[in-house]
């Protein structure tokens, strides 16, 4: 877990890479980058690790614009707020998510779609995706492969406590 204070926000001037695209905001969590040209068939979704600093979001997101350019990333975050609630409830705020991965599905007769899920944080919110997908579509989502990075992490109740902590505001009441 990151121990530095970051407060650049994730914008398109940070991102020199993703110059050349537009970041649709889609709710608290979730960030559609979308090449002016982009390929119709592809969709990378990057599912982040709980309380991921933007600049290290910026980093992977710099990454794979440089290896696929014209393909649309589906920026996933994971927070206090997204591992905190049911499992029914999480899978409720994937709707906007499951929309998108749906549009990119029916649009092709092959589509390419992979996930990249980091820690225990993105690692929840991929199968979030993947379930609340299923449940509305009634098949899985075809994925061309999938990242598994430093996940699962250790079921250590210190860690996640340490990880959930560094994620909320420092004053105290």
């Amino acid at each position: 877990m990151c121990s530095c204070k970051c407060t650049t926000p994730l914008t398109i001037k940070t991102m020199t890479a993703m110059q050349t695209a537009s970041a649709i905001k889609i709710n608290a969590y979730t960030t559609l980058y979308k090449p002016e040209s982009h390929e119709s068939s592809e969709l990378i979704i990057l599912c982040t690790w709980l309380g991921a600093h933007q600049k290290h979001i910026a980093k992977y997101i710099a990454l794979y614009q440089n290896i696929a350019p014209r393909t649309p990333l589906l920026l996933i975050e994971s927070s206090v707020r997204t591992i905190t609630p049911a499992y029914p409830a999480q899978r409720q705020m994937m709707a906007d998510a499951v929309t998108l991965v749906r549009n990119v599905v029916e649009a092709v007769t092959i589509p390419k779609i992979l996930v990249h899920a980091f820690s225990n944080g993105g690692s929840n919110s991929a199968s979030q995706l993947l379930l609340a997908y299923r449940e509305v579509v009634d098949q899985a989502i075809p994925l061309h492969g999938i990242v598994i990075d430093s996940s699962p992490g250790r079921g250590e109740h210190w860690k996640s406590y340490n990880a959930i902590r560094s994620t909320l505001p420092q004053n105290r009441v």
